[in-house]
């Protein structure tokens, strides 16, 4: 996430997003929150997390987190 997104913002800045994630692990949805979520950054950061993986489960998850540049 960082070499990514890292030339939209200072070091330090940080986004957060709120990912769902569907029962096979892929990644539903990806939505920005907060001041940054309409940004450059904020675009760049729900790309890149669109990408990620998470374990299978049952009935999929939601998790909120911080990406930190």
């Amino acid at each position: 996430m960082k070499k990514s997104c890292s030339g939209l913002g200072l070091p330090g800045m940080k986004v957060t997003v709120t990912i769902a994630v569907k029962p096979s692990g892929k990644v539903r949805s990806v939505t920005p929150v907060g001041s940054r979520a309409g940004s450059s950054l904020g675009r760049c950061v729900v790309k890149a997390a669109k990408r990620a993986r998470f374990p299978k489960t049952r009935a999929g998850a939601s998790y909120t987190t911080s990406f930190s540049l």
